[in-house]
């Protein structure tokens, strides 16, 4: 392991702990001693693995952010060679990578097994889509599409309706709007394929209308595009003349996609090693022997973080790699940690105390962070005007207080960024707020999924705004979050941003026009329903356009 990547992760753990403010009390309450603690950053001993995911859980870090500065997957995917993957029972992130860069240049025939692998691989990153990931997962699918949808050599139906079928069970999330689109035509061709009922096609066709409105009819990435009426059309061809290749390769979604279940990071590396036919003994010119191999495999608890940093190179897994699984196998309030928006109606109550109780009894910033978003999201589903009530307001002041407090922001703190904006109540207010989310605004590339996080963060501000009848606030958080089209070249990258942009659009005219305004916007949300379908997030936004609606109505 190179000395340097071990002395950077302690560093980043050091200068996590002072930013924010986490005492060494607090760390020995999570069983790791002062001593301990300060041997290890001082590069004297070593610490666990388990010890390791404490710390981070403590200081609300990722593996990526912690171990940010130590790999460059650039250079990783570089040195890949292409050939390494068809020997592979499943991929990495670098592997995907890989794929996705040198897959444009294949045949079909030579695509196919990887893009199989690909799919059977994917399952394990369904709560991780940060955007350069993002961006490989769309472009290997979108090269299937092209491959076996849109310009086959020879038309396979089995391999369009393998196709159809992993993108369908594609893990997304909700900014994924690309991918949600794409699954939605894909489920409805579907249906009209197997169904052989043409009054399907009116479906299809409006889809398609909608498709056009929102300027997502083609699907870029990079340098890929796919038309989804190109899709369409070839399809149309397909049913007519497709007919079963008998290719004894080809399997089913279901027949390569078993079920899985990880226990630790130990059990996740046994499985990297054997999918990608690592045999034990070669592990032993890192200092490995078979019997460490073994320990390692069934005990997290003696597992060392050095062996760990050792290993991860050489078994080509990124940071990000692990920040993916580690949710895989802890428990439900865990995962609910990442999945906050599609938390299920009937648990919030129980999500929200378990998260004050375990932060009462911790301190873990994650709780307290938790806490405070199921706290907004409880708010908003009830009540399109809960973001201009006193409990918004209160919330808003906690996370407010709370960001002030550290000197640099992760991840989960940006969950929360939010709320902190509905604290804002001048024009004065926004441009402190906005320095500070831009002297923070270092590490995007790490968060879970790509958001500008002014333009995310003022969201919610903007609808307090509206419901208090404060056009000249309305008016700075909308102008702020415009300039950031200038300043970040992703801001329009990703449908899901230019949407946003359109919504804030209409958001200008509020006070003008509100009968032309809202009216737009339902309008929109109705194509944003027909594209993805997504009833939770369309749904939060009928209750406050609703609710908008009804304000507007009192004052006539």
């Amino acid at each position: 392991m190179d000395k340097t990547t071990r002395l950077t992760l302690a560093a980043n753990l050091a200068a996590g702990r002072q930013q924010k403010n986490v005492s060494i009390e607090d760390i020995e309450r999570i069983g790791i001693s002062k001593s301990r603690y300060y041997r290890y950053i001082n590069g004297e001993v070593d610490i666990t693995v388990a010890d390791l995911h404490k710390l981070l859980e403590l200081l609300s870090m990722s593996f990526s952010e912690a171990l940010y500065h130590t790999v460059e997957e650039a250079d990783i995917i570089q040195n890949r060679e292409i050939s390494v993957l068809t020997n592979l029972r499943s991929f990495t992130i670098v592997d995907m990578a890989k794929l996705a860069i040198d897959g444009q240049a294949m045949d079909a025939k030579t695509f196919w097994p990887l893009y199989q692998t690909f799919v059977k691989s994917i399952v394990l990153y369904r709560e991780y889509m940060p955007s350069t990931f993002y961006e490989v997962v769309l472009s290997i699918h979108l090269l299937a599409v092209q491959k076996y949808i849109i310009n086959p050599k020879k038309i396979m139906l089995e391999m369009m309706l393998f196709v159809i079928d992993a993108i369908n069970h594609q893990p997304t999330r909700s900014s994924n709007v690309e991918m949600r689109s794409l699954k939605r035509l894909l489920n409805f061709i579907n249906g009209w394929i197997m169904s052989g009922n043409d009054n399907r096609r009116d479906s299809i066709e409006n889809f398609l209308a909608a498709a056009r409105r929102l300027q997502i009819d083609v699907i870029t990435m990079n340098d890929l595009q796919v038309s989804m009426t190109d899709i369409w059309t070839k399809s149309q061809t397909v049913r007519e003349t497709g007919t079963p290749t008998g290719l004894q390769q080809l399997s089913y979604y279901a027949e390569i996609v078993p079920p899985f279940e990880l226990t630790s990071i130990g059990d996740y590396l046994h499985q990297v090693i054997r999918d990608k036919r690592i045999k034990v003994q070669e592990l032993a010119q890192y200092g490995f022997s078979k019997t460490k191999v073994y320990r390692m495999y069934d005990d997290d608890a003696s597992f060392r973080v050095n062996d760990l940093l050792t290993l991860m190179p050489h078994l080509g897994l990124m940071p990000g790699d692990l920040d993916a699984v580690v949710p895989q196998f802890n428990d439900a309030t865990y995962r609910v940690k990442y999945n906050l928006q599609f938390v299920a109606e009937t648990f919030i109550p129980t999500a929200v105390a378990q998260a004050k109780m375990r932060y009462d009894e911790t301190g873990h910033l994650g709780f307290l962070e938790q806490w405070l978003e199921l706290r907004m999201i409880i708010g908003s589903r009830l009540d399109g005007r809960w973001y201009a009530s006193e409990e918004a307001k209160s919330l808003g002041q906690q996370a407010q207080r709370l960001l002030q407090s550290m000197d640099t922001w992760h991840d989960s703190e940006f969950r929360i960024l939010k709320l902190a904006w509905m604290a804002v109540d001048s024009v004065a207010g926004v441009h402190m707020m906005v320095n500070m989310t831009h002297a923070n605004d270092v590490d995007n590339i790490l968060q879970r999924t790509y958001a500008n996080r002014v333009v995310e963060g003022v969201e919610y501000a903007i609808f307090k705004a509206m419901f208090e009848g404060n056009q000249e606030l309305l008016d700075a958080l909308l102008q702020v979050a415009f300039e950031e089209q200038k300043r970040d070249d992703k801001a329009l990258k990703y449908a899901s941003w230019r949407w946003r942009f359109l919504m804030y659009e209409n958001y200008r005219t509020y006070f003008t026009n509100p009968e032309e305004a809202v009216g737009h916007l339902v309008d929109f949300f109705a194509d944003y329903d027909e594209l993805v379908g997504e009833f939770e997030i369309t749904d939060k936004y009928k209750t406050l356009f609703n609710a908008m609606w009804r304000e507007h109505l009192a004052k006539k």
